[in-house]
């Protein structure tokens, strides 16, 4: 994570691949976990996984809390629900 980034506001991002970017030099500093820890932070707040270098598969969970109306966009300004990755 890079601490006090979500200060910064929403930054311009680019794709790669199936994610979103933040071009950034900043190092971050790292969150070591286990197996079945939780992380909770807000979505301004940069942060990035490095690759799993396990036999086993990563999973995450992505929780947001928003008002009902609210319709998150992806790339060509479609809901994420309609980008293929989203479900």
């Amino acid at each position: 994570v890079l601490p006090g980034s979500q200060r910064l506001g929403l930054l311009p991002h680019d794709e790669r691949g199936s994610l979103l970017a933040v071009a950034i030099e900043e190092p971050g500093i790292p969150v070591p976990m286990a197996a079945g820890d939780a992380l909770l932070f807000g979505s301004l707040l940069l942060h990035r996984s490095l690759p799993n270098r396990t036999a086993t598969t990563r999973v995450a969970l992505y929780l947001r809390y928003c008002d009902p109306g609210v319709v998150m966009v992806g790339s060509g300004n479609r809901p994420v629900l309609e980008d293929g990755y989203s479900w």
